[in-house]
């Protein structure tokens, strides 16, 4: 329509939302698909993330009927999300100059780092004061077995951290070298590094969970809630294993990408 776009539809998974004044929908336009900035004021949040863990991202639905969206709050997500994007010609900073794809990419992995990284810090500190039953130590932590699991656990979480690490500097090394000379296999590597820094953290705070007993189960426990939020977390589709290594492989082995890929 003149001016603007008329929208209609349901957006899930609207992480955020309940923190914020704003919301960015997608819509399909034709052969464009364009990102549009509306006022929450203007559209229905509908209270359906009723989830086991990661309550806290508050990632309702959104749903709107012929709202209309001015054209200056529209803009083509091939634009919107690549190098080349129009805060990129105002703006010196590197990250408005990173692929918006690349940075997304990174929340999930870098939330379950996190988290590991939490969890590790309240294992410790548990078995450091813990009395097991049918043990013959006095805490948790002399026993030879608490210490082999701790020393797993701070191993899958170290490990957690150099993927990450390894995803950000293939990231940083392609901004370096100039706009646009992202290869595949580093786009393959990229993806691999991350997937398994969200592998990493999982297990850690798995292995974590079964040295802590059982009141670490209870509600009140930290604990508990992380290792929910984690398996959520696991599915998220930044970090869902087959898929993201297929394509992965796919790039490392310079195939080409079967589905879109930063």
């Amino acid at each position: 329509m003149p001016g603007g776009y008329s929208i209609s539809g349901r957006w899930t998974f609207a992480s955020g939302v309940m923190h914020a004044r704003w919301a960015l929908l997608a819509a399909q336009h034709g052969d464009v698909r364009l990102q549009c900035l509306v006022p929450l004021a203007d559209v229905e949040l509908l209270d359906v993330w009723q989830t086991a863990g990661l309550r806290g991202t508050g990632s309702n639905d959104i749903r709107a009927g012929d709202l209309f969206v001015p054209e200056h709050r529209t803009l083509d997500w091939e634009l919107l999300g690549a190098e080349t994007n129009p805060g990129s010609l105002l703006h010196a900073d590197p990250l408005i100059h990173t692929p918006m794809g690349a940075l997304l990419n990174m929340v999930a992995p870098a939330a379950a780092l996190g988290s590991a990284e939490y969890a590790l810090d309240l294992f410790r500190e548990l078995i450091m004061v813990r009395k097991v039953k049918h043990a013959v130590e006095n805490r948790q932590a002399d026993s030879p077995l608490a210490q082999v699991r701790y020393a797993h656990a701070f191993g899958l979480e170290a490990t957690a951290r150099l993927h990450w690490q390894e995803a950000v500097r293939v990231v940083s090394a392609a901004h370096a070298r100039g706009p646009s000379t992202t290869t595949e296999p580093d786009r393959g590597q990229y993806r691999l590094s991350l997937a398994l820094s969200g592998e990493a953290s999982a297990e850690a705070v798995r292995v974590i969970m079964l040295g802590s007993g059982g009141s670490v189960h209870r509600l009140s426990h930290p604990l508990q809630r992380i290792q929910r939020d984690v398996n959520v977390l696991m599915n998220h589709a930044a970090l869902t294993r087959d898929p993201v290594l297929e394509q992965a492989g796919r790039g490392l082995l310079n195939l080409g990408f079967s589905v879109p890929s930063f």
